[in-house]
């Protein structure tokens, strides 16, 4: 079900050294059969950063999703919880409280610790996450996503570029998954057709021998011939216009540019005031889901 790295790149790589990017280095060794998944995770993990952890995190993710008898994929799951903990613990950052998050992988491990249900059922069975799971999942990652927002308005506030920066790109992910996944529930569709944040290696773009990036944030996943495929593969740039991304992709990589193609009416900040929108549907405020309902048609639009 995924694209690991040994799908993606094995047949162009050559084994690299740590150099300045170790952790780079330690996953391309996985693409090239240099290491094994094990050592690979343990190799992640010794690195010792909270970014280091979330990778590893992502990376037994991903092996999860591999073909596979289940107590493996049960272990790999396991692992990424754990994982995603340890980068919680690293930034002291407590996962139940609701106080703003300044950091932007803190925010993401929270949110794939809610979105872990939906692997668990995909790992388990094959198949899409069914629409209760999904709801569920859902709903536990509004709050992480708002913790983000209100972050990255403090951080605004205060005039730190660096972290609202760092920031803006987690805020604008998190806004997109879940404004995707709220549209497959509205459909009642969440079995058939399911976004996701990417594996790992759909994520992880190495640059070794390509023009092109080839790296996306949001897989949408549809089943075919009984197997969730991947349909979509969305880059999001939460502060960039097109013609200014910096960049060249791939031409299967749909680039979503939250500012201006989710922007509405009186937006400024458009990934925070989606991420308030949700807060505030939830709490049955029919303006927030009118304002939703106009933005998912517009994503449904570049989606095409």
């Amino acid at each position: 079900m995924s694209y690991s790295y040994l799908k993606r790149i094995r047949e162009n790589s050559k084994p690299r050294t740590s150099g300045r990017h170790p952790e780079m280095a330690i996953l391309r060794n996985y693409a090239t059969g240099v290491e094994d998944a094990e050592r690979t995770y343990r190799s992640l993990i010794g690195l010792g950063k909270p970014s280091n952890m979330f990778s590893a995190g992502r990376f037994a993710l991903e092996m999860a999703s591999e073909p596979g008898v289940i107590e493996a994929k049960a272990k790999w799951l396991n692992r990424a919880q754990t994982s995603f903990n340890t980068t919680l613990e690293r930034l002291n950052i407590d996962p139940d409280i609701t106080t703003p998050i300044h950091q932007a992988i803190g925010g993401l491990a929270l949110i794939e610790l809610a979105q872990l249900p939906n692997h668990s059922a995909t790992c388990a069975s094959g198949k899409l996450p069914s629409a209760r799971v999904a709801e569920k999942a859902y709903a536990n990652s509004i709050a992480p996503a708002l913790r983000l927002a209100l972050g990255h308005e403090q951080v605004m506030a205060a005039g730190d570029i660096e972290t609202r920066n760092n920031l803006s790109g987690a805020l604008g992910e998190a806004a997109a998954l879940l404004l995707s996944q709220r549209y497959t529930l509205g459909e009642d569709t969440t079995d058939v057709w399911h976004p996701m944040f990417s594996f790992l290696s759909e994520d992880k773009h190495d640059w070794q021998g390509s023009t092109r990036h080839n790296a996306w944030d949001i897989t949408v996943r549809t089943h075919y011939d009984d197997e969730p495929m991947p349909t979509y593969k969305v880059q999001v740039k939460n502060s960039m216009t097109p013609g200014n991304n910096g960049y060249s992709y791939n031409d299967n990589i749909t680039l979503l540019y939250v500012k201006p193609d989710l922007q509405i009416t009186g937006d400024r900040e458009v990934s925070s005031n989606i991420i308030h929108e949700l807060v505030r549907e939830a709490d049955g405020n029919l303006t927030a889901t009118n304002r939703l309902n106009t933005r998912t048609e517009q994503l449904l639009n570049v989606l095409g």
